[in-house]
């Protein structure tokens, strides 16, 4: 057997080597380098590219997020080291033209400038620093719908738990110089407006405070500014259409709940000049319970001290006079527009007559509770009557012997004086029994009573209480003499 030779173990085949590029690895730290720096570009410039257009509008889009109109702001300057200054803000809402076919701003503000840079703005967002706004404009045009002011912002949501909490944190001041704000429509031949206001606001630990200011100096009085706001505190102006005069209206240090706007409490100071006005629904109950022309007359340099407190706006001693008759009312009107109020007048002189009964029953007042609205008040006049017949009571009761004739006369001449008064001017109310005739009722039954207690006391032949006395008295006398 021939043997064969070995085979040779097969050596393994090597790979060629791959060749290793020395440029990738050096390229690397310089791309690195360059994305870095394009960052930090972008970080420094940053402020100044979110300054133009369009980016711009999109950011203050994003900052108002309750506005559903357009914002445009006319030039912006934003800057990591500079405060934040806007100029030629304005706020449009949907199409609302005026007289010229113009669309305008609802809000526009000249310039808004704060005093911290934006890298201290972003650390302390609870703490933006202090604001100036110069000269800004509310214009306010009523619509069908509402306002241009109620089409542009969306309705107040509930806030959350989060949100009080940030409000609670907010600090900052706001410095308005030249505001102006004015009211009109196409229904409103005369709205209102203001002259340039300067005001101070202050925002900490939850509170927006108004400092002390002039709302409104010598300003025209028309409807559409007793319809807004001054019917809550002269509740005489509501509802009126026709009214000519002058009113100053000041502001003193007021406190707004972010959280609860409602809650608001301040005080102020209204002056009016009133020089023509028609009669509203109060002042056309008062003088139709009183007989008397609606017409009224305000007292000069007597200023009406008001309040706001749980809702409600009070005011103190509004003065005026119906025909002569001097009328004061105190009260509150609620934001819901009740009416929580008291009438002081006198005892009604023209319904009294002449005489010394009638001159002392005059020099008394009463005071009548008003419910009701501001469109549909309510003042009882049956408490009117019940109130002059407590005075007749009393009156008749201190009245001497010799006197009780003259206050019989005197009843009878009130009753026929009452019944015989003629309704106010402009009176159209058709109700089957008014408020006087209550009143008439009222007097005729307490007076009715007394003088039929006289009749039965005079047939009786029962004494008197004051012939009583008079008759103790001589025994008393007489016992003294003859003791002595």
């Amino acid at each position: 057997m021939s043997s064969q030779p070995p085979v040779p173990n097969p050596q393994p085949t090597a790979s060629p080597s791959k060749k290793t590029c020395c440029c990738c690895g050096r390229r690397w730290p310089w791309i690195v380098a360059v994305i870095a720096a394009v960052l930090l570009l972008l970080v420094i410039f940053a402020p100044s590219i979110a300054s133009r257009q369009p980016l711009r509008s999109w950011i203050l889009k994003k900052a108002f997020p309750g506005v559903r109109g357009t914002i445009t702001c006319s030039s912006a300057s934003f800057g990591w080291f500079t405060p934040i200054v806007l100029e030629g803000l304005a706020i449009r809402g949907p199409e609302v033209i005026d007289a010229h076919d113009e669309v305008r701003p609802a809000i526009a503000i000249e310039k808004i400038a704060g005093n911290r840079p934006l890298w201290e703005l972003l650390l302390n967002k609870h703490s933006p620093g202090d604001f100036t706004i110069e000269k800004p404009v509310l214009d306010v045009v009523v619509t069908d719908s509402g306002s241009n002011l109620k089409n542009i912002f969306a309705p107040r949501a509930e806030q959350t738990q989060s949100q009080r909490d940030a409000l609670k944190l907010l600090t900052m001041g706001i410095d308005i110089s030249g505001a102006r704000f004015s009211v009109s429509g196409r229904e409103i031949p005369r709205g209102w407006k203001t002259k340039p206001i300067d005001a101070a606001l202050r925002i900490k630990d939850g509170l927006l405070t108004l400092e002390p200011v002039a709302l409104f100096n010598h300003s025209e009085l028309t409807p559409a500014a007793c319809r807004d706001f001054l019917r809550f505190v002269a509740p005489i102006l509501a509802d009126v259409t026709t009214v000519d005069g002058r009113f100053s209206l000041k502001l003193d240090t007021w406190k707004v709940p972010l959280s609860d706007p409602k809650q608001t409490t301040g005080s102020g100071l209204l002056d009016i000049e009133l020089l023509e006005v028609e009669p509203s629904p109060l002042v056309s109950g008062i003088s139709r319970l009183l007989k008397l022309n609606p017409h009224i007359i305000l007292i000069k340099d007597s200023p009406i001290t008001f309040y706001m407190k749980d809702e409600r706006i009070h005011h103190i001693d509004l003065t005026f006079y119906l025909e002569g008759v001097l009328v004061r009312t105190s009260g509150s009107v609620g934001l819901d527009e009740t009416l929580e109020m008291k009438v002081e007048i006198p005892v009604p002189k023209h319904l009294l007559g002449d005489g010394p009964l009638a001159t002392a029953l005059g020099q008394q007042t009463v005071v009548l509770p008003v419910g009701g609205t501001l469109a549909h008040p309510q003042i009882d006049g049956k408490h009117l009557g019940m109130a002059i017949q407590s005075l007749v009571r009393g009156t008749m009761k201190s009245l001497g012997e010799e006197d009780i004739s003259k206050a019989e006369g005197f009843i009878k001449g009130l009753i026929d004086r009452v019944a015989a008064a003629k309704p106010a001017a402009g009176d159209k109310t058709n109700e089957k029994k008014t408020d006087t005739e209550s009143m008439i009722s009222d007097i005729i039954s307490g007076a009715g009573s007394l003088l039929e207690q006289r009749r039965k006391r005079r047939e009786e032949g029962q004494p008197m209480l004051l012939e009583q006395l008079r008759k103790r008295r001589q025994q008393r006398l007489k016992s003294g003499t003859e003791k002595k």
